[in-house]
């Protein structure tokens, strides 16, 4: 074959080459939303917050405590794995921050959480227009913010009830809610947040 047909050729090996490589990723990717995909391991998806790649949801503990659970594709399936626990606070309002500092270089950098009285639907963050999530569920909560470097001062809070009640403040509650658990410092999420960074947590 001359130069010409492998010029002829050139043209149809560069469209195989990029078909494979996006048969590829297709192949690499598990199904579905990370929302879905949380839902898939056991989450219940109306607490979850879908953070691009990844999700963060609240679970709470036999003995009340809420561990926020990360969401994300790990070899062609999702993957769950914790990244702090709070202290048990079941039946009541409280509130948590684990707030990533520096240049993380990750859209998602704050993640506020904690659990909240009987009645409750939702919790919102004044000041913050792109926060996700909120909704509680089975007494729980998650909020995740683009802004990074939040300290307690930082977080405004509303506690709204089904029937329009409300609670507001400003900062962290209760007395404890700043010694969490980190439970894993090795377990980042790819795209979002991760604790590898140097987190800080109140």
């Amino acid at each position: 074959m001359g130069d010409r047909g492998l010029r002829h050729l050139q043209p149809l090996t560069r469209t195989l080459a990029a078909w494979t490589l996006a048969l590829s990723a297709v192949a690499c990717a598990p199904p579905g939303d990370p929302v879905s995909g949380a839902a898939s391991l056991g989450l219940d998806p109306r607490g979850v917050v879908d953070i691009g790649t990844a999700a963060v949801g609240p679970l709470v503990q036999p003995d009340g405590r809420v561990t926020i659970v990360a969401v994300r594709p790990v070899d062609g399936a999702w993957s769950a794995s914790p990244l702090t626990t709070s202290p048990g606070a079941p039946g009541t309002d409280s509130l948590h921050l684990l707030s990533w500092g520096g240049a993380t270089g990750e859209e998602w950098n704050t993640i506020v959480y904690g659990t909240a009285a009987p009645g409750t639907v939702r919790v919102v963050l004044d000041g913050y227009p792109d926060q996700r999530g909120g909704m509680v569920v089975d007494g729980a909560w998650v909020i995740a913010l683009r802004e990074q470097d939040l300290g307690p001062p930082d977080i405004r809070w509303t506690f709204i009830d089904a029937d329009g009640t409300t609670r507001t403040g400003t900062g962290i509650f209760p007395p404890d809610a700043r010694r969490l658990t980190p439970v894993s410092r090795a377990s980042g999420v790819p795209g979002s947040i991760g604790p590898s960074r140097g987190a800080s947590r109140h």
